[in-house]
């Protein structure tokens, strides 16, 4: 590979050759893997006119991606940010430096404080509920396409917590407007994003309709924040109504945020779809966590809870999910379900990057001298199977997140350097706890609820162009090759489809007759 004269005494790390590179399909994750097997966790792609460095290592990979204040060794490419704006203008992921720091101080406490993750909570569960419901009422049929259905979900919870609005998309079972138009952008966003010839490039009719869909989006949130100005909008607690009040930002500042927000949309469905498959992949989870439900909802002890989940009683007792019966403080007991879900965004983390960094002045990564200019991608889903940070990488086991995994009830451990399903550092994922806080609603309703399994229709077995890391540890085939991005969304190949079969209702819980003092010392009848 031939370099400027500049960067002859530089220590390049290893990679293939530009013909070799121009050759290679960067839309395929497994392209990754097997770069990363034969080049070690840093390799060079000689693309274009700028040499692209690619690391999976989890300690380089903080170090690149942490922040001191609002300077950064590794910013985002002014390129990148220009195309992000394209579509999010002003929003946190299309900011760097002080800017991003006054929008993230002001949109914070919204996300991250406690009482704003409790009110969220209870906004979320009537939403959460009545899609675990209408699942149940669309696998009475047959089986049911889950993708398709947690992303109805992750429309919704964006517009009860963050719009105040309901699309009606779970009752309908279709695609509001605002979510195909957000599809429809995110497809030619992400292209846009690491092409910085898409001007030329871009077909007219996709310019035309990324415009349409872009004006519906900003319609959207623009009615939101008008909503929430009235004297109706005074009761609104919903983040754009709360935002509003705050005044901290411009109102054109909001609408970017607002808009920044559908961002997650697609990985929050993604990683609703992960936790439903896995659960299918091993189903004896699912009897963990039917144990765990049974202690802090049913108040079983851990030898009747553990009982009643070899019987597979639910613990939802009526005919529909009672959103009051999830509280916010039980489903922080969940510990066991935590970690569950950590290994699932582990193992088919629905990012498998994040936003490319770049190097304005000669840095070091690996060992290597990297000179200035040049992008570094940093890989997230290398990191997640690498052994320095997660032994047996290859294995889904729950409890590697698990403190007292021979005990009668899991307790989380923290978060290992090397996970980073929601980025790190000052670009991290502003609705993380909020995320989380849903997959732990979702997973608890539905397997309180239902036995899940995968479907005799699902396609199973490695297919050509998916990932071969996740075919050790899932038996449905993932891709990342329809994001047609470099090192895009994993997503299942053909769908997740199960079949759901009720619970029996739970047997009633008694106190023990030898004083037993209270819920924890239930046993049942």
């Amino acid at each position: 590979v031939s370099f400027p004269m500049a960067c002859a005494a530089t220590k390049w790390p290893p990679g293939p050759t530009k013909a070799q590179a121009k050759a290679l399909d960067l839309f395929d994750i497994a392209t990754f893997e097997q770069l990363h097997e034969e080049y070690g966790d840093v390799f060079i792609l000689p693309l274009g006119e700028v040499p692209l460095v690619v690391t999976r290592h989890p300690k380089q990979i903080a170090s690149i991606l942490v922040e001191l204040g609002d300077t950064h060794a590794f910013p985002r490419p002014p390129n990148v940010i220009a195309n992000v704006q394209t579509l999010f203008g002003r929003a946190l992921i299309g900011l760097d430096g002080a800017e991003h720091s006054k929008a993230r101080t002001a949109l914070n406490p919204h996300f991250f404080a406690p009482a704003a993750l409790r009110r969220m909570h209870g906004q979320a569960a009537p939403v959460v509920a009545e899609l675990v419901d209408k699942l149940g009422e669309a696998a009475g049929a047959g089986a049911v396409e889950a993708y398709f259905f947690e992303e109805l979900l992750s429309i919704e919870l964006v517009g009860v917590l963050n719009l105040g609005h309901r699309f009606n998309s779970i009752k309908e079972a279709q695609y509001p407007l605002v979510l195909q138009s957000l599809r429809l952008v995110d497809r030619l966003f992400l292209g846009r994003a690491m092409n910085n010839k898409w001007r030329q490039q871009e077909k007219e009719t996709d310019t035309m309709a990324f415009d349409v869909s872009k004006g519906v989006l900003a319609a959207c949130f623009q009615a939101s924040l008008d909503g929430a100005k009235t004297e109706a909008g005074k009761d609104r607690t919903d983040s754009a109504a709360l935002i509003w009040r705050d005044q901290k930002l411009t109102e054109t500042e909001m609408v970017n945020q607002l808009t920044g927000f559908m961002a997650g949309v697609g990985n929050s469905a993604r990683g609703y779809t992960d936790c439903v498959a896995m659960l299918c992949e091993h189903p004896q989870y699912q009897q963990r966590i039917l144990a765990e439900l049974h202690q802090v909802f049913s108040g079983l002890s851990p030898e009747a809870a553990a009982a009643a989940a070899r019987r597979g009683d639910g613990v939802v007792p009526g005919a529909s999910v009672d959103p009051a019966q999830f509280t916010f403080d039980q489903c922080q007991q969940l510990e066991f379900v935590q970690c569950f879900i950590s290994e699932c965004l582990r193992v088919l983390s629905p990012s498998t990057s994040t936003a490319p960094r770049y190097c304005p002045q000669e840095a070091e990564i690996g060992g290597y001298t990297i000179p200035p200019e040049t992008k570094v991608l940093i890989n997230i889903w290398g990191s997640h199977y690498h052994p320095e940070a997660f032994s047996d990488p290859f294995k889904f086991d729950p409890d590697r997140w698990n403190a007292t995994p021979e005990g009668p009830s899991a307790k989380l451990k923290s978060n290992p350097l090397g996970y980073y399903p929601f980025g790190f550092g000052g670009h991290r994922c502003l609705g993380q706890r909020v995320a989380l806080n849903n997959i732990v609603l979702h997973v608890a309703m539905l397997v309180g609820k239902y036995e899940v399994a995968f479907a005799e229709t699902q396609k199973r077995g490695f297919a050509p162009g998916c990932s071969r890391w996740a075919s050790k540890v899932s038996s449905i085939p993932w891709t990342t090759k329809l994001s047609e991005q470099i090192l895009g969304f994993v997503e299942p190949q053909a769908g997740v489809h199960v079949t759901l079969r009720r619970r029996p209702a739970p047997v009633a819980a008694v106190p023990r007759p030898l004083g037993g003092s209270g819920a924890a010392d239930a046993e049942v009848v």
